[in-house]
């Protein structure tokens, strides 16, 4: 009696973790095919490439209000290129800011100073970690905040 009792309740749960990870695969398909990748590329100097400055990206939401708020870090391409990819839901925009953790031994007004001259706009310090710095890509669109205070890039889906 006891082993039929045991070998049930064995059988039950392997029944349980195969069905969960079932619903999961099943889950991870759907959201894999109803999505779109979007590549983002930094064109950054020799003088910003340095192991102390950590170039990411925050996709902050979705144009349906879906608050995302996930980082995706930069990898360098080839020398004065970096890119990173978001997988976001088809046929939907949204919207994402880049930023630099700076590690290193140059001011935040150093670091601000050479965005800047590379064509980056809005560069601020503020929100997130200490020593972050937050910029808006060139040539990209952009989104306020309805109070105006916060500017971010924005995807619109073709």
């Amino acid at each position: 009696m006891d082993d039929a009792v045991f070998s049930g309740i064995l059988s039950g749960l392997v029944t349980g973790v195969v069905l969960a990870l079932l619903v999961w695969s099943w889950r991870q398909w759907v959201r894999w095919t109803t999505s779109e990748k979007f590549e983002i590329e930094l064109n950054i100097s020799p003088k910003m490439e340095m192991p102390q400055l950590k170039f990411g990206v925050l996709y902050v939401q979705n144009e349906d209000g879906t608050i995302i708020n996930t980082t995706h870090w930069f990898r360098k391409k080839r020398k004065g290129k970096w890119c990173t990819v978001i997988r976001h839901p088809r046929n939907l925009g949204f919207q994402y800011k880049c930023f630099v953790d700076n590690h290193s031994s140059y001011s935040s007004s150093d670091i601000m100073t050479c965005l800047t001259e590379e064509g980056y706009s809005h560069v601020s310090v503020g929100g997130g970690k200490p020593g972050r710095l937050w910029f808006i890509l060139p040539d990209k669109s952009t989104t306020q905040d309805p109070r105006g205070k916060i500017i971010n890039n924005y995807y619109y889906p073709e």
